[in-house]
Formats: C-alpha cells, structure tokens, sequence
C-alpha cells in the first residue's frame, strides 16, 4: 500500500472512531436536555465550521482526538447546562463516548465475522527448523485434540493451554491415527512479557458466520468483551513493569498495523478497526482528570460529598491531566522514530 493510502486510511479509521467516540456525548448530552455548543473532531485550530441551530460542527488541525462542548462546563448554574444535572446524568453523559465505541467495535466484529474472519486452529501448517516442536516429532498437517489430557477443539480453547511454563504432552490426531507428542517449550520474552516457544505455526480457517447473523453477534459480543479484559490487562502489566512501556505505540505503529490489515482483507480490517475501538473506549474511562474516567470519578466524588467539586479545582486537575497525556503522546511518537530507525 501507497504512503499516501496508508495516510487516508489511517485518518479515516481514527476519525471514524472518534466521531462515534464524541457521538455518543452528544446524543446523551441532548437526550439530557443540554445545551450542546460544539462538536469538533480534532483540536486547535479549526479547519471547517458549519453551524446547525445551536450547535457548531467542525474540523480541527490536530486529529488525535475530538471533543464535544457543552453548556455549563465552567459551572453556570442556567437551564439546559451541563453543571445542572444530577451526578447520575453526568454519568450518563461521560459514558457514552465509551459506550458507543464499544457497540460500534461489536458491530464491526460482527461484520467481520459475517464476512469470513481467518482465525487460527488446532492443526499445524508449519514446524519451524530447530524448534521444539520439531524435536519433538510434530508435523504439518497434526491436529492437536488434546494437552495433558484436556481436549481442546479450538485455538481459543488451545492457546490458553500453551502460555503456560513446563513440558506439554500433545493429543494428536495424523491422517487416520492418533498418538501422542511431549513438547518441552523455550520460555523467551515476547513484548517484555515471558512467553513460550513451540515453533509449530497453526492453520488459519475462515471463521465464516454468513447467513447466521445472531451466532456473528454473540461471537462478535465475546470477542469484545475479551479484548477489553486483554487490554485492562495489558495496561496493568504496564502500570507494575510487567511490560515495558517502549511496547507503547503512537500514530505511526497504529498506521503501518491499519495498512497491514487492509492488505489481509476487508474481514482483518474490520476486526482491527473493533480492536483500536475497543482500546479508545478502555482508555478514556482510565480515572484520569481530562478523560472521561476522570470527570465520571468527579461526579462520583459529587454523590459522595452531595455538592458539586468547585470548578476551580477541576480545572487544575484537568490541567495535570492534560500535562500527563501529552507526556503519554510524545513518548508514544518516541518510540514510533525508534521503530522506524529500527
């Protein structure tokens, strides 16, 4: 794919995703009776603007994000202003942006599966040379039925199985015949993490739910829901070190994975797109003040102490907040010029 392909899918990716993100605000903002002053997709400087009744819609030069402005944010105490709503509502309200990219992500993961979704198996396609798996006596072609005992019928049964330290004793199942196979797996750091290495590659199968629209959708509703465990878990493997933070990766790694997936199909596409769905969502209900997670953490402060947190206050936080981020961002940029000197 062209750079210049890579560049407009990227930014079409990221900004579909924030405009469903920034949506979802909006919707739940006017179903609360607020008074929504701007939806940008983008910040700083606006690029296009175009007013809707009471509302301003644009375009800003910086695409990483985008917001949505309502009235009462600095605490006027008017009808239709945000700052009126009950704690409960502002919830709603900050939620929402997560919310919606988490339907959307289970929307897209559906299509996808709909659409024929290559997903690993249990059988082998590929032993590679000097592996373990080699030594052992595997072969292409091998359908693993079985580790220590415990059958397995699919790759999200199987690998759960192999990410764990000492010897595996393998079910297999070749040609007409059944026998079994012990491989003792290398432990080798993946990521900053310890992994195990086989050296058996498996078999992709198009995982094809075409005409079975409510199986795609209660698959697709699972495969969400395991990625938002996956990445609540990464981040706290992050948070004590567990995985190094050069594993952190910025628009560039986000544009060279977008044009690597599209290459693989519109299916592979379609789950990515779910994934950095699933991760927008995850990441902005962080309790972190300018997140949404920070500002739900305000309003939960607010039940508790039963008065609203003095806008002052929340301005500093937010200022410390948006400080940390922008950290976040350029150590992210960091480690793009580093993958990209090598």
């Amino acid at each position: 794919m062209t750079l210049t392909k890579t560049i407009a899918l990227t930014v079409l990716t990221l900004g579909g995703l924030i405009f469903v993100h920034e949506l979802g605000h909006f919707l739940l903002a006017r179903l609360n009776g607020v008074k929504v002053l701007r939806f940008s997709i983008g910040f700083g400087p606006k690029l296009f603007a175009i007013v809707r009744g009471e509302t301003e819609y644009c375009i800003s030069l910086v695409p990483l994000g985008g917001y949505v402005q309502m009235f009462g944010e600095n605490g006027e105490q008017e009808p239709r202003s945000y700052a009126m709503l009950s704690p409960l509502r502002k919830i709603s309200v900050l939620a929402a942006g997560a919310g919606f990219n988490f339907l959307f992500a289970w929307i897209a993961m559906t299509l996808a599966l709909m659409a024929g979704l290559p997903m690993p198996t249990t059988s082998i396609g590929k032993v590679k040379d000097g592996s373990p798996a080699l030594h052992a006596g595997l072969r292409p072609g091998d359908t693993i039925v079985a580790v220590n005992g415990q059958p397995v019928n699919s790759w999200k049964e199987l690998y759960p199985l192999l990410d764990q330290p000492g010897m595996k004793r393998f079910t297999v199942r070749r040609g007409d015949g059944m026998g079994e196979v012990s491989v003792q797996p290398v432990p080798a750091e993946k990521g900053g993490a310890m992994a195990y290495y086989y050296g058996a590659v498996p078999v992709s199968e198009i995982a094809s739910y075409a005409g079975r629209p409510l199986a795609a959708m209660e698959e697709g509703a699972g495969k969400t829901a395991e990625a938002a465990a996956m990445i609540l878990m990464s981040l706290w493997e992050m948070a004590t070190g567990k995985v190094p933070a050069d594993s952190i990766g910025g628009p560039v790694l986000i544009a060279q994975t977008t044009a690597k997936t599209a290459e693989a199909g519109a299916a592979t596409l379609l789950a990515f797109v779910a994934l950095l769905g699933i991760n927008l969502g995850v990441f902005n209900l962080l309790p972190v003040p300018v997140l949404d997670g920070g500002h739900i953490f305000f309003a939960l402060c607010e039940i508790l102490v039963r008065r609203p947190l003095s806008v002052r206050a929340i301005e500093l936080a937010n200022k410390a907040g948006m400080v940390a981020l922008l950290a976040l961002m350029v150590f992210a940029m960091r480690n793009d010029l580093m993958r990209l000197m090598g």
